[in-house]
C-alpha cells in the first residue's frame, strides 16, 4: 500500500509498489535506484508524482529534475536543475570534490574537473544532506538530459548501495549510462482499468463499441485516454479517434494540449511560452520575463486553472509533453520574442552561457556577434567537460557566421569536440555540413585527420590507412604539428592489418616522414613512429630498441602522453615491450585528463586498451571491474565493448557467454581486430576446456601474423596447444619467438614465459630447470596468472613423470591461484589434473573469499537476486554472477540454495580471512 500522502492511481498498484519498495530502501539506509521505462504518457511521471507524495509524508527529501530537449547540450545542466537548490553545502564538502562541483555548476572558473570526482562530489552533497532525512531523487525524462548529468546519476547509483539516498528515474528508452540497474517496464493499462480511467475524462455517456475502439486505439495509454477525448465535439467522440498508427500516439496527445491552449487567454498562452522556453525554473525569473512583454501576475492563473503548470518553488509542467506542445506549437516569432525576454533578465555576469543561448535562439540571419559569444560559451563549457555542450555552442555559432571561413572552421572544431565526445557520427554529419568546397587546406586537412581517426575506429584496416596518409601529408603542407599524430594514427593502424600488405601500408603511413631516424633524444611522437616503422619493415632487432626509448620518454614526461592524439596506443606499446607496469601507468597519467575533460571518445578507447592489459597484468576480476567502469564512463557505444567482454568471459570460464558474443563478433564484414579478439577467446577457451586442437587452429594462424601489442596475448596459447597437440613446428616457432623477445625486453614478464615456453620443448630432466626458473622470473610479477599457468604446467609434466607429490603440489598452487583470479576455466583444468594424481580437495582455498565475494555470497544467502546485488553493490549483474561462480567453487557447492550452509558459521571467517 501506499505511504500517507500516496496518490492513487488506477491499475498501477504493482508499479505503486515497485517505487515505494525504493523509498523503503533508503528510509532503512539501503540506496536503491529504479528505472521507469515507456512509451510519453504512460504514467512514468504520474508515479514519480506518487512517490514525491509519499517521500514528502514520510519525511524523505525529494529533489526533483525533469531533461528538457532544450538543454540536452548544455554540460551539467540537469545536476544544476538536481542540486541547485542546495547548492550552498557544496562548500561544505572536501576539497577536490567541492572543486569539481563548484566548476561545473558555474560556480568558479577552473580547470575540467575529473568525472569521478565530480560525481563523487554530487554523493557527499547528497549524504550531507541524508545526514538530515532520507534523499530520494526523482528524475523525468532522462532521455533529454544532458549526457554528462547521466554519467553522473549513473556513477552516484553504484556506489550508493549503504546509503539512505535513492532516486526513480523515467525515460522513453532505454539509457546505456543506466544498464545493469533495476528497471521496470509500464506498459499501458488493462481494459477495465482503461475503461474506467476513460469514463473519468469523458463529459457525457458513450456507446461501449467506441469506448473499448478508444482504449484499444490508445493501447492503455492514460494520458491519451484523459487527452484525446478533451476539446472533441460529441460528433467525433461518436466517431471514435482517427485510425491507430496513422499519427504517433505522442503527436496526437500534443495536438489535444495544443487544442486546450487555443481556449486560454493570449496573455496565459504566452506565459506558458515563457515557461516553456526557461529550463531553469526559477519563479522570480519567469516573473521578470513576463513584465519585459508586458505581462502582469494575473497572466499564470488560467494556465494553473487548467492544470497545465504548477507554480511552487519551481515553476513545472504538469506533464512533459505539455512543454512540448507548447513550445513546439509557437509560431517562429512567437519563439523569438520569449527568448529575446529571457536573454534580458538572465544575468549576463552569473549565467553567461545561458544568456548567449538564449540570444542565439532570438537572431534572425547571421549574427556575428552572437556567434563570438557562442564560441565563448563552448571554450567555457569544454573547460567543465562538457564537450556535448561545446559542440553545441560552436555548431549554433556556425550556423550564425556571415563569413564562410569562420562558419567552415567553427563546424571543423564542432566536429573535432564531437568525436573527442565519443559521437563519430555526429562528427561526420557536421563535416559534411561543412562542406569540401567552403574550406581552405588548414581546414581541410584536419577534417581529413578527422575522417581517418573515424575510419581507424570502425575498420583498423588499409583505407583507414590510406586516410590518415592522405591527412599526414596534407597537415605536414599546412605546417600543422598534428601531422606527427597523423603519421603515428597511421601507422598504427599499418601495424593493425594482416601480415599480407602490412609493409607496404607501413611505408605509405610514414612516409610523409622521409627515411630519417630521430637522433638519440628525438621526442617521444618521432621513437614511437621511427620504432614501428621498423617493427613493419625491419624486424624486432631494429624495432624493439627504439620501442623501448619511446616508452621511456612518455614515462618521463607526464604530459606527453594526454597531449598526443592516438594515445592508446601507448598502452598498446607497454604490452609490445612486456613491461605489465609501465601500461598501468600509461593508463592512470591518460584517463585522468580524459575524464576531467570529458573526452568518452578517448575513454572508450583507452578502457578497451586496458581491460585487455589487466587480464594479462594482473587478474579477470580487475578486468571486469574496469570494462564495468569503462562502460559507465563512456557509454556512447556499448557494442564496443563487446571485443574485451568476450576476452574476460573466456577468461573467467563463461563459456555460454563467451561463445554467444564470439557469434555475434562474426558477423559479415568484422575488421581484423575483431577477428584476431574471436581467436584469441577461442583459443584461451579450448586450452581452458582441454580442447588443445580447437585452440591451436584458431590461434595459429594469430602468432604467424605477428600483431603488434600481442606476443603476450598470443604466444602462451600457442605454445600451450602446440605442446598438447604435436604440432612441433609451431612449438619451435614459439620458443624462437619467446627467447628473442626475451633477449630484447629482458623483463621478468617475457623471461618467465619464454622459460616455460622453452621447458614445454623439453620433455626430459631439462624441463625441471626452466619450470624452475619461470616460476621464480613469474613470481615478481604483479600478475598471477601467468604464474599459475606455469605451476599447471610443470605440474603436468610431473604427473606425466609419475612424480605424484610434486605434481600435487605444483597443481594445487595452480589451481588456487586461478580461482583467486577469476580464471575459473583454467582452474578447472587444474582441478582435473589434481583429481588425476588422486587429490580432490587441495586445489579449493576452502573458506578463503575476498572480500568481495563474501559480501556478494552474504547477500545472496540472504535471498538477494543477483540484479539486487548489482545494485547494491555497484556492480554488473555479470560481476556478481562472477563472483558467486568463484565463491562456489571455494566453497565446494554448486548452487546458491547451499550457501546460507556452506557459510553458515564461518561466513565471518571467510570474509575476514579475505580481509586479512
Amino acid at each position: 500500500m501506499p505511504e500517507p500522502g500516496g496518490t492513487r492511481l488506477i491499475g498501477r498498484a504493482a508499479e505503486q509498489r515497485a517505487v515505494d519498495a525504493v523509498l523503503d530502501a533508503v528510509r532503512g539506509a539501503r540506496g536503491r535506484a529504479l528505472v521507469l521505462l515507456g512509451e510519453p504518457g504512460i504514467g512514468k511521471s504520474a508515479l514519480l508524482d506518487h512517490a514525491a507524495a509519499t517521500a514528502a509524508a514520510s519525511g524523505v527529501r525529494v529533489l526533483r529534475v525533469t531533461g528538457i530537449q532544450s538543454e540536452m547540450e548544455l554540460a551539467f545542466a540537469g545536476l544544476h536543475q538536481l542540486l541547485g537548490p542546495e547548492v550552498a553545502r557544496v562548500d561544505r564538502l572536501p576539497a577536490p570534490r567541492r572543486a569539481a562541483l563548484r566548476v561545473v555548476l558555474g560556480l568558479d572558473d577552473g580547470e575540467p574537473p575529473d568525472r569521478l570526482m565530480v560525481a563523487l562530489g554530487a554523493l557527499d552533497l547528497l549524504r550531507a544532506l541524508a545526514a538530515d532525512r532520507p534523499v530520494v531523487c526523482l528524475v523525468d525524462d532522462v532521455q533529454w538530459l544532458d549526457q554528462d548529468t547521466v554519467s553522473v546519476l549513473s556513477s552516484m547509483a553504484r556506489r550508493w548501495a549503504t546509503d539512505p539516498v535513492g532516486a526513480v528515474v523515467a525515460s522513453r528508452d532505454a539509457v546505456p549510462e543506466l544498464d545493469g540497474l533495476p528497471r521496470l517496464e509500464v506498459r499501458g493499462l488493462a481494459t477495465p482499468d482503461a475503461l474506467t480511467l476513460l469514463d473519468g475524462a469523458l463529459r457525457a455517456p458513450l456507446d461501449d463499441a467506441v469506448r473499448r475502439q478508444m482504449v484499444a486505439e490508445t493501447a492503455g495509454n492514460p494520458l491519451a485516454l484523459l487527452e484525446l477525448p478533451r476539446g472533441m465535439d460529441p460528433a467525433e467522440l461518436a466517431g471514435g479517434f482517427a485510425l491507430p498508427g496513422v499519427t504517433p500516439l505522442s503527436d496526437r496527445i500534443e495536438e489535444s494540449y495544443r487544442r486546450r491552449l487555443a481556449e486560454l487567454p493570449v496573455s496565459a498562452r504566452t506565459l506558458l511560452l515563457l515557461a516553456a522556453a526557461d529550463p531553469v525554473g526559477e519563479p522570480a525569473l519567469l516573473r521578470a520575463a513576463a513584465a519585459c512583454l508586458g505581462l502582469g501576475p494575473q497572466a499564470i492563473v488560467p494556465a494553473v486553472e487548467e492544470q497545465l503548470l504548477e507554480i511552487g518553488p519551481r515553476v513545472r509542467f504538469t506533464h512533459p509533453l505539455a512543454r512540448s506542445a507548447i513550445y513546439r506549437g509557437a509560431s517562429p516569432e512567437q519563439r523569438r520574442l520569449v527568448h529575446l525576454a529571457l536573454e534580458e533578465v538572465t544575468d549576463p555576469d552569473t549565467d553567461p552561457d545561458r544568456r548567449a543561448w538564449h540570444r542565439a535562439q532570438a537572431v534572425v540571419g547571421p549574427d556575428d556577434e552572437t556567434a563570438r559569444q557562442l564560441e565563448r560559451s563552448s571554450r567555457r563549457a569544454r573547460s567543465r567537460g562538457g564537450l556535448a555542450a561545446a559542440t553545441a555552442f560552436l555548431e549554433r555559432a556556425a550556423s550564425l557566421s556571415p563569413a564562410r571561413r569562420a562558419r567552415a572552421d567553427r563546424l571543423v572544431a564542432a566536429a573535432e569536440l564531437a568525436r573527442e565526445a565519443g559521437d563519430d557520427d555526429r562528427a561526420l554529419a557536421l563535416l559534411d555540413a561543412a562542406g569540401d568546397d567552403a574550406l581552405d587546406a588548414d581546414q581541410a586537412a584536419r577534417a581529413a585527420l578527422l575522417r581517418g581517426r573515424v575510419a581507424q575506429e570502425r575498420t583498423t584496416g588499409p583505407d583507414a590507412v590510406h586516410l590518415l596518409a592522405d591527412a599526414a601529408r596534407r597537415l605536414a603542407a599546412c605546417g600543422l604539428p598534428a601531422a606527427h599524430d597523423a603519421v603515428l594514427d597511421a601507422v598504427v593502424t599499418a601495424t593493425w592489418t594482416a601480415a599480407p600488405g602490412r609493409a607496404a601500408l607501413v611505408r605509405e603511413a610514414t612516409s610523409v616522414l622521409g627515411d630519417d631516424r630521430p637522433g638519440p633524444a628525438g621526442p617521444a611522437t618521432d621513437l614511437l613512429v621511427a620504432g614501428l616503422r621498423a617493427r613493419g619493415l625491419e624486424g624486432p632487432d631494429a624495432a624493439l630498441p627504439l620501442l623501448r626509448r619511446a616508452l621511456d620518454a612518455l614515462l618521463a614526461d607526464p604530459g606527453t602522453v594526454a597531449a598526443s592524439g592516438p594515445s592508446w596506443s601507448a598502452l598498446w606499446l607497454a604490452d609490445e615491450l612486456w613491461d605489465a607496469a609501465a601500461g598501468t601507468t600509461l593508463f592512470d597519467r591518460v584517463a585522468g585528463p580524459a575524464r576531467r575533460e570529458g573526452a568518452l571518445g578517448v575513454l572508450r578507447r583507452l578502457y578497451r586498451a586496458h581491460v585487455r592489459h589487466l587480464v594479462l597484468v594482473e587478474d579477470v576480476h580487475a578486468a571486469r571491474r574496469t570494462l564495468d567502469e569503462g562502460r559507465a564512463l563512456a557509454p556512447t557505444d556499448p557494442a564496443s565493448f563487446a571485443e574485451v567482454e568476450l576476452i574476460v568471459t573466456a577468461w573467467a570460464g563463461e563459456h555460454d557467454t563467451a561463445s554467444r558474443l564470439a557469434a555475434e563478433l562474426r558477423r559479415p564484414g568484422a575488421g581484423p581486430r575483431t577477428r584476431v579478439w574471436v581467436a584469441y577467446a577461442d583459443a584461451v577457451a579450448g586450452n581452458a576446456r582441454g580442447d588443445a586442437e580447437g585452440a591451436h587452429r584458431a590461434i595459429a594462424p594469430v602468432f604467424r601474423d605477428d600483431w603488434f601489442s600481442l606476443g603476450p596475448m598470443v604466444l602462451p596459447e600457442l605454445a600451450d596447444a602446440a605442446a598438447r597437440t604435436g604440432h612441433a613446428a609451431d612449438l619451435a616457432a614459439a620458443e624462437a619467438w619467446a627467447d628473442e623477445r626475451a633477449r630484447l625486453t629482458a623483463t621478468p614478464w617475457s623471461l618467465g614465459v619464454a622459460e616455460r615456453v622453452r621447458a614445454l620443448r623439453r620433455d626430459g630432466d631439462g624441463a625441471r630447470a626452466h619450470y624452475e626458473r619461470s616460476v621464480e622470473h613469474l613470481s615478481r610479477v604483479r600478475g598471477r596468472t601467468e604464474l599459475a599457468r606455469t605451476h599447471l604446467a610443470y605440474g603436468e609434466w610431473l604427473r606425466r613423470r609419475r612424480s605424484r607429490a610434486e605434481a600435487r603440489d605444483h597443481l594445487g598452487r595452480a589451481a588456487r591461484l586461478f580461482t583467486e583470479t577469476g580464471a575459473a576455466g583454467f582452474a578447472e583444468r587444474a582441478a582435473r589434473e589434481l583429481r588425476a594424481v588422486g587429490d580432490h580437495g587441495s586445489g579449493r582455498p576452502g573458506g578463503t573469499l575476498t572480500p568481495q565475494e563474501a559480501e556478494v555470497a552474504a547477500l545472496a544467502a540472504d535471498g538477494l537476486t543477483n540484479p539486487q546485488i548489482a545494485t547494491r553493490l555497484s556492480l554488473s549483474a555479470r560481476t556478481v554472477q562472477h563472483h558467486l561462480r568463484n565463491a562456489y567453487a571455494k566453497l565446494g557447492i554448486s548452487s546458491r540454495t547451499q550457501l546460507g550452509r556452506a557459510l553458515g558459521e564461518p561466513r565471518a571467517a571467510a570474509g575476514g580471512s579475505a580481509a586479512r
